[in-house]
């Protein structure tokens, strides 16, 4: 399986953006962000693990593989709304949130069958 020129593009955008999860690395529970930074340090372990396995050449169900972050990822989007943080932090989360998204969209692309099924 080859990559695709967007799904490089997405890769390197991901890898840029910075994913803010200071809150969650110093254990600071009491965070109005806490869960969420929780939620995207371990999405973040995820995506580059199917990222290298795209990078790989591994023949995966890509699309079933991104289901679950990709609806995670808009359950994400939605809390960050009702948290109460500054619109600069707001904007911080949904750039990675973004950048998340537009990765896992692109591997999905990368399905070997069109119900995300391993050939």
């Amino acid at each position: 399986m080859a990559t695709s020129s967007d799904f490089v593009r997405a890769w390197r955008e991901w890898l840029r953006v910075e994913t803010p999860i200071e809150n969650s690395r110093h254990r600071r529970f009491d965070a109005p962000t806490y869960e969420i930074e929780v939620a995207l340090d371990h999405l973040d372990s995820y995506l580059y693990s199917l990222g290298l396995a795209v990078i790989d050449g591994r023949d995966l169900a890509f699309a079933k593989l991104t289901s679950e972050e990709l609806s995670q990822l808009d359950r994400l989007s939605c809390e960050l709304e009702s948290v109460a943080v500054t619109t600069r932090e707001k904007k911080r989360f949904g750039e990675s949130i973004a950048a998340g998204r537009t990765l896992l969209l692109e591997i999905r692309k990368l399905s070997s069958t069109p119900n995300g099924e391993s050939k």
